[in-house]
């Protein structure tokens, strides 16, 4: 019976299958796979990198509660970037930032100051820290074989004028963009 049905599926024609394996051409696919550069920057700062510290000026209560913020206090302090792949774009942002685009005072006992955040700003413009770093702004570095400086103002802001006094510390992460 098997014989029989496939007799005459051959002699119907229903199996005749034209395959050609004839090489007509080539398509090449060449590229390159690329995360972080071989040799990545490293951070610098005031101490031991990763970890850059910035010792901010005092502020005064009256000046923050008046205005928002106290600008004899702002702090500069300078991200250097060291041992980067000379052929790369190099940029820095932060991550770490509320609601506002600033810091939270992480100390919050009795001994923190209350209704104080730390802004970070990029020469006159504030870095949004609520942004996501490749958002904010910074400006990027195209040849960094040399150290390259980034320079920032951090200041205190009192959002709703009501700063007491008290220690602050806030944290902000850093982060090396290679757009």
């Amino acid at each position: 019976m098997k014989k029989l049905f496939l007799s005459s599926l051959l002699s119907s024609g229903i199996c005749f299958l034209n395959i050609s394996h004839a090489i007509d051409g080539k398509v090449v696919f060449r590229g390159e796979v690329k995360g972080t550069p071989a040799h990545t920057c490293v951070v610098f700062g005031t101490g031991a990198p990763p970890i850059a510290r910035v010792q901010l000026k005092n502020a005064k209560v009256a000046n923050l509660n008046a205005s928002g913020d106290d600008p004899a206090s702002n702090t500069s302090f300078s991200l250097r970037l060291r041992q980067c792949d000379p052929n790369t774009k190099v940029s820095i942002g932060f991550s770490g930032g509320n609601a506002n685009g600033r810091l939270d005072n992480e100390i919050t006992d009795s001994t923190g100051a209350k209704d104080v955040e730390i802004a970070i700003y990029n020469g006159s413009a504030k870095v949004d820290l609520g942004l996501p770093p490749e958002n904010q702004g910074i400006s990027t570095v195209d040849n960094p074989a040399t150290v390259q400086a980034f320079n920032f103002t951090a200041k205190y802001i009192s959002p709703n004028k009501t700063a007491t006094p008290g220690e602050v510390k806030a944290t902000a992460n850093i982060k090396i963009i290679y757009p």
